[in-house]
């Protein structure tokens, strides 16, 4: 601990007496601390082993051995996972973290925090899915024999509290709608939108917006087993969309984005945006601006891998919006 926090004793410890109160000397499980501090300390230990922490993402690092080349290793609280051309490098990187800490030598990643890594080396791909998520899913609430949906949310449908039928509690829908957010982030980027829509009414939730959140779970029932599948070409493409008032209450927009690269997304995203546009071209142009904050970052995380800086291409269809990147001059329209 590198501040000062006292604790009560556990229940039953009472060798130095019922009041007593004992000064905390490692940070424990539930501490506000303890994520920094172990990040810190395996930061620290992957360094002096000769790892070397990228600076555009905090769970990176490279590995250089004098002999077998570069490893990268990514890091999850404390599960780590180690990638390199060769086996050779990867042994290697994973000898080294084995010296400084007592852990588990896995063997080749089949799963990594609950997504599926299948390699098929002949075709060289990869595919990551997580169909046993989706299939606990799906048992606990009840849909694992009814008919899939075709869409996670109808097109152009616009949710909204009406005050109708309030659930009495939003344990359930809260933990269903949890599973999405996480499926949304992890594998399945055509529920995101669908996910992110439901989670803004967790507050005061209703049985429409229950009922709507199974019809999210049923359309994933009839594509438990598909997943991501990467291969091919490693350039970096872009395309980016938005709705224009897409929020019956609040009048504000919706930016999505998504970036390809080897065959399969590698980053996408579905947020409100923060203030009411008030054209459909000012609306496109905010998230241009939003997709382009994620592929400079992009553009220097695949820098710091050493792939070759390439120019991003970028989808956008909407033409007053490709003007105003085009000739950017500050007028009163666009001065905002």
């Amino acid at each position: 601990m590198d501040v000062d926090v006292c604790v009560n004793l556990p229940a039953g410890y009472y060798d130095c007496g019922p009041n007593t109160v004992s000064k905390l000397r490692s940070a424990l499980y539930g501490t506000k601390q303890a994520g920094r501090l172990w990040g810190e300390q395996l930061c620290a230990t992957l360094t002096r082993a000769g790892a070397k922490w990228l600076g555009t993402d905090p769970n990176h690092y490279t590995w250089d051995h004098p002999i077998h080349g570069r490893s990268l290793i990514l890091a999850h609280v404390d599960d780590l996972a180690t990638l390199g051309k060769t086996r050779v490098a990867v042994d290697a990187a994973k000898a080294a973290l084995l010296q400084r800490y007592k852990g588990r030598d896995l063997g080749p990643a089949k799963d990594f925090l609950g997504m599926g890594i299948v390699r098929n080396c002949p075709k060289r791909t990869l595919t990551i899915s997580c169909p046993g998520l989706i299939k606990a899913l799906l048992y606990n609430f009840g849909v694992m024999d009814t008919h899939p949906a075709q869409q996670p949310m109808p097109a152009r449908t616009a949710r909204r509290r009406t005050g109708e039928l309030p659930m009495d509690t939003s344990r359930w829908e809260q933990e269903m709608v949890g599973s999405l957010l996480y499926l949304a982030a992890s594998v399945r980027a055509h529920i995101d939108f669908a996910a992110i829509t439901h989670a803004s009414f967790m507050s005061q939730p209703e049985e429409a917006h229950w009922r709507a959140a199974k019809g999210v779970v049923r359309n994933l029932s009839g594509t438990v087993d598909l997943g991501l599948q990467y291969c091919g070409s490693r350039e970096l493409e872009e395309a980016v969309d938005a709705t224009c008032n897409g929020c019956p209450d609040t009048r504000r927009s919706t930016t999505g984005w998504v970036f390809m690269c080897g065959g399969g997304a590698i980053s996408w995203s579905n947020k409100r945006q923060p203030t009411a546009s008030c054209s459909t071209a000012e609306t496109e142009y905010i998230a241009a601006a939003s997709a382009t904050r994620e592929a400079l970052w992009l553009k220097k995380l695949m820098g710091d891998l050493d792939e070759p800086e390439r120019p991003v291409p970028m989808a956008e269809h909407k033409l007053g919006c490709l003007s105003l990147i085009a000739n950017p001059k500050g007028t009163g329209r666009e001065a905002h």
